[in-house]
């Protein structure tokens, strides 16, 4: 009678042991495809960085359709948009700059993943450069038509348009 109690109780303990075997098994597999589902959906929370950060400044005249020409007898027209960019830590890869007057509009992406677009460069005539934390760049975009709106969206790697972070103005002109 002793031998049965003890195999009896041996096979509580075994069954007992497995049981907390197998809980432990399906809990790591759930949370297997759980992390991984909350991972990739939280790749685009990185857009929400974003927003703020990035604005085309109006206050200070560097935001402007400068209707007489420029200084080059081939360009006629140029709009110049200045832009500052915040403090947060993003992965940018690059800018897209949208210019236009009413219903039409052209792109302009400006990064480090894309190639220099023609037309587009700093204010001063070097190469475009993305603003860094905490800093301004004014571009400056050829343009024979005239341009009255002025919207930058921010991409972030790799290569994700953020709508979060956009700003749209209407830009005034100088003669």
């Amino acid at each position: 009678m002793i031998l049965n109690k003890n195999k009896k109780s041996q096979a509580e303990v075994i069954t007992t042991v497995l049981l907390i075997l197998i809980s432990i098994a399906a809990v790591v597999l759930v949370s297997v495809f759980i992390i991984n589902m909350v991972r990739t959906n939280l790749v685009s929370t990185d857009c929400f960085k974003t927003a703020g950060q990035f604005k085309i400044n109006l206050d200070e005249g560097y935001t402007y359709y400068n209707t007489t020409g420029s200084v080059s007898p081939v360009v006629n027209k140029a709009v110049y948009i200045s832009i500052s960019r915040g403090e947060e830590a993003i992965n940018l890869s690059g800018l897209m700059i949208s210019i236009g007057s009413g219903q039409t509009a052209i792109s302009y992406t400006v990064g480090s993943s894309s190639s220099t677009p023609s037309g587009v460069t700093l204010w001063n005539g070097n190469s475009p450069v993305l603003p860094g934390k905490s800093e301004t760049r004014t571009y400056r975009i050829n343009s024979s038509d005239p341009i009255s709106k002025v919207k930058i969206v921010p991409i972030i790697e790799p290569d994700r348009v953020c709508k979060e972070g956009s700003d749209e103005q209407t830009i005034p002109s100088k003669t």
